[in-house]
């Protein structure tokens, strides 16, 4: 279930209701969340029943927007993330190469470091365009470039030089990182999908290994 903010699942006790089994959860208000079910190919044209909350029904949509990233049901979504990031480094990128100019290697790095390195589900990524991959790369080198104003040469060499991680290290970093948080989690949930034969020999599994082996 997908909520507007996290301050929505609190404090009033409510109860969901599965299979006439009360699940009770803590909710604020349920106007703006709704349920989405994401399901394998097996498990596609299975129904799946109404939701409630407080006795009021959720509605279940196929697409949510959540802190700005959208969220298909077919986890179909990941183009449309890569687009958006490849915009935001453009628009940030271009406004710090107008404000800092004048300013000194070092501030420079440290800013790109701080505004364009911070790249956000990288990690789940798994389903997507090669050329979609492609732009967010070259918007990412082309920054550094301009930034730093590198006539020639490798961008990718200039970057380990000076303690800038590439692309792909940040997007490996992200996903080892969140591999571990996942295996090391205590949430009973998460271990159960983790578990799983569908995650297992899921697409999003296979192309951890691919990034991290």
């Amino acid at each position: 279930m997908l909520s507007g903010t996290a301050k929505k699942w609190q404090y009033i006790p409510t109860v969901l209701i599965f299979n006439n089994l009360p699940i009770y959860l803590f909710a604020k208000s349920v106007k703006k969340s709704k349920c989405m079910t994401i399901k394998s190919k097996l498990f596609r044209d299975i129904d799946v029943p109404t939701f409630y909350i407080a006795g009021s029904p959720l509605k279940s949509v196929s697409s949510y927007t959540y802190l700005g990233v959208v969220i298909n049901d077919d986890m179909s979504d990941d183009d449309d993330d890569i687009a958006r990031q490849t915009r935001a480094i453009y628009a940030r990128g271009n406004s710090l190469i107008c404000k800092f100019k004048l300013a000194n290697d070092n501030v420079k790095l440290q800013l790109f470091k701080t505004y364009i390195c911070s790249l956000y589900c990288t990690q789940l990524w798994r389903q997507y365009h090669v050329n979609s991959y492609k732009n967010i790369v070259v918007a990412y080198k082309r920054i550094y470039r301009n930034m730093l104003q590198i006539k020639s040469g490798s961008i990718t060499a200039h970057m380990i030089k000076f303690g800038c991680d590439p692309f792909d290290v940040i997007r490996r970093k992200n996903v080892y990182r969140f591999r571990n948080r996942v295996i090391q989690s205590n949430n009973r949930l998460v271990w159960v999908i983790y578990e799983s034969v569908f995650f297992i020999h899921g697409s999003l599994a296979n192309k951890w290994k691919s990034v991290l082996f």
